[in-house]
């Protein structure tokens, strides 16, 4: 896979549709990109009406979500080899037109375990799909346009996060469940016709090149291991046989797939990329990216709705501007991004984001609901920050044979990131919230109080009488419910924060190696 990648009949589309070719491969990228980001974000607002169709328990209705994830995780490493054997058109007609077949499979599907297997036929092909999006785009635009490249691009991948429940939601209301899986089929359709049409074929002097299967296998076990373990230890208990089990898998295998990198002569993925110098910071940086964008969109709703006692549509909504905002932030961050050192963006980015869960870490009852949309907005134009510079930084790294397999690989890092953020904010947020709960049941209430009073500090500026009111009270049984649960959603934003100004380190340090103006690699030296 280290041979250029360079398919010389782009050119030729470049003369056959002039200046207007740039925008239709663009849009031919969002499509894919889109349709499968939708069926991946519409499905959990119907696992409940499913689960009673086939009479199943939410252990065994978990892979449905569980089964997509790990299987476009691990995939997305394998997005090279498809870009290598294909080509850009080969690829995405190949991945995009098995993906409407899955989800005809699984509308259709009248048995459960049939239908969980059309959902890891799908999330295979959405991995393939993403990585193959993101170096499209890099090699059609210019070194100096490529961050306003990657925002467009980022304008419609992140209508599919923002517009899939509330889709998803009413579609299963009017149809049933089966209509989600038919949803995202005239978007994938459009795109596989524009793919035919717009996408350059493979260049002919391509060398076959052996998929690593074996690879393939490792990794996807490690990480069903890795999120069935996630996904069921609060409810078994971590000590549990089975839970053990599935993490001694996921460790065992994650080091097996590290082995086999190293020994086979075509692995998935050339652990040399991470000797290119910066790459490392890049790592940092992009796992908890991903970590921060779906943990602060799990942690969000459920506190909107535990605490301040939001309805479902009320929290949809909460997150609606904010997803509106990212989206319209994109282009601007992308044009940033060329003007800018990558790691201004994103230490600017993370900022923002930070400051945002310093903000919800505050929040109490009395807080309307137009502050907590301000919240949100602030940190998701601070995630719009950091993607196009990231992407466009973190490939300007690399050596020009290098471009697919990096950019498959850290796609896999952010799905990665995103997928151990949501489970790792969950179990941290269950666990701060029974510690508080425990305190208070032992009898230590003046470390519970010490803990809301340095949660409501912050009313000294606000003159808010939220603190009197806490007091007057006293230990109510209320007080007993609300305080520790508050806390522990406190605290879990309060982390998140940690994290993210911890990781203004490592972009820091990209200072020394990224500089200010893209260099023109031989991949895409023209465009």
């Amino acid at each position: 896979m280290y041979e250029s990648l360079v398919d010389d009949p782009l050119e030729a589309l470049k003369a056959r549709y002039g200046t207007g070719y740039r925008l239709r491969a663009m849009l031919t990228v969002m499509l894919g990109t889109l349709s499968v980001l939708l069926a991946s974000t519409m499905i959990n607002v119907a696992i409940p009406q499913m689960m009673t169709t086939f009479h199943v328990a939410q252990t065994e209705a978990q892979w449905l979500v569980t089964g997509f994830l790990a299987c476009m995780t691990a995939s997305m490493l394998a997005s090279a080899w498809f870009l290598r054997e294909f080509g850009q058109r080969g690829s995405y007609v190949i991945c995009i037109g098995l993906f409407a077949l899955a989800a005809v499979l699984g509308g259709l599907s009248s048995n459960f375990w049939l239908l969980v297997l059309s959902r890891c036929l799908q999330g295979a092909m959405a991995g393939v799909i993403q990585p193959l999006g993101i170096i499209t785009i890099y090699k059609l635009y210019p070194p100096e346009k490529r961050g306003t490249g990657m925002g467009i691009y980022g304008l419609g991948v992140i209508l599919g996060p923002a517009l899939g429940p509330a889709l998803g939601g009413g579609l299963v209301d009017a149809f049933g469940w089966q209509s989600i899986f038919f949803a995202s089929l005239p978007i994938a359709a459009l795109a596989l016709v524009m793919a035919l049409r717009y996408m350059p074929k493979a260049p002919a002097n391509q060398k076959p090149m052996p998929l690593d299967i074996l690879g393939l296998i490792i990794l996807l076990a490690a990480i069903l291991g890795l999120l069935w373990a996630f996904s069921n230890g609060k409810m078994w208990g971590w000590s549990h046989p089975a839970i053990l089990f599935a993490l001694a898998v996921a460790l065992l295998g994650g080091l097996s797939f590290i082995w086999r990198c190293k020994t086979t002569a075509h692995p998935l993925v050339h652990l040399d990329v991470f000797n290119a110098p910066g790459v490392w910071s890049c790592t940092l940086i992009t796992l908890c990216l991903g970590a921060s964008l779906y943990g602060s969109t799990y942690l969000i709703p459920l506190f909107s709705q535990q605490i301040l006692y939001f309805t479902p549509t009320e929290s949809g909504l909460l997150l609606m501007p904010a997803g509106i905002a990212s989206a319209l932030m994109f282009p601007v961050a992308g044009v940033l991004a060329d003007r800018l050192p990558p790691y201004l963006s994103i230490m600017l980015g993370m900022l923002l984001f930070a400051l945002s869960c310093l903000l919800f870490a505050l929040i109490d009852q009395t807080a309307v609901f137009l502050w907590l949309v301000t919240i949100a907005i602030i940190g998701r134009v601070g995630i719009s920050l950091i993607f196009p510079a990231l992407n466009t930084g973190t490939l300007r790294l690399l050596p020009a044979q290098m471009l697919a397999s990096g950019a498959a690989l850290f796609s896999f890092i952010r799905q990665l990131g995103s997928a151990v953020g949501v489970n790792g904010v969950s179990i941290w947020l269950d666990w701060r919230q029974h510690l508080h709960h425990s305190q208070l049941q032992q009898g230590n209430a003046e470390q519970l109080w010490n803990n809301a009073l340095s949660h409501y500090v912050y009313s000294w500026f606000t003159g808010h009488e939220q603190l009197q009111m806490l007091c007057q009270q006293d230990c109510s049984s209320q007080l007993n419910q609300l305080l520790p649960d508050m806390l522990g959603f406190s605290d879990s934003f309060l982390s998140m924060m940690l994290i993210a100004l911890l990781i203004l380190i490592p972009a820091w340090r990209l200072k020394t190696h990224i500089q200010p103006r893209p260099r023109v690699e031989a991949v895409v030296s023209n465009g």
